[in-house]
């Protein structure tokens, strides 16, 4: 999500969020795994945990993000209740959780598994869209390159953590 500032009829502005879950992709199936975490993470935490924003306020949230956007995977944030953690090990606990939501939407085993799959792969490998993005360009150091191998790459289907440099 991404907060935006946008403006209302009557001119005064307001906070906008943007829901950013299947435009991360990079292909359809790294977009299916990340609505599937999302989705199955955020049913759980609305019934079960209360608000999320008593427990994470905005000012830490918004430090999470500036952490993760600068770390990637590498990042450590603070999580519910204040704790210092790894990015991979909240992921890691946002797919048990996602995997309980997606169960009480009666989704089925064999999908809940390839999609959060997916996303343990990406996490365990540390390579997400970004990642890849950046590995190639120090790689090969031709944003034109770039742009025609991730092309190829999202039509093959092939999830991005399995894509080559």
């Amino acid at each position: 999500m991404r907060p935006l500032i946008g403006f209302a009829g009557d001119g005064r502005p307001h906070w906008r969020i943007e829901q950013r879950v299947l435009p991360a992709g990079p292909t359809v199936i790294d977009m299916f795994a990340n609505a599937a975490l999302y989705y199955g993470a955020v049913h759980m935490l609305a019934r079960e945990r209360g608000p999320a924003e008593a427990r994470l306020p905005f000012d830490i949230a918004k430090a999470n993000f500036y952490a993760a956007a600068r770390h990637g995977m590498d990042a450590s944030i603070a999580w519910f209740g204040g704790e210092e953690r790894p990015v991979r090990g909240v992921i890691d606990e946002l797919c048990t959780t996602a995997r309980d939501g997606l169960e009480r939407h009666g989704v089925e085993n064999s999908l809940i598994d390839r999609y959060l799959d997916i996303v343990a792969s990406r996490t365990a490998s540390g390579r997400n869209g970004a990642a890849w993005q950046l590995a190639h360009h120090r790689r090969h150091g031709d944003l034109f390159r770039l742009t025609a191998d991730y092309l190829e790459h999202q039509r093959s289907g092939m999830p991005v953590h399995q894509w080559p440099v």
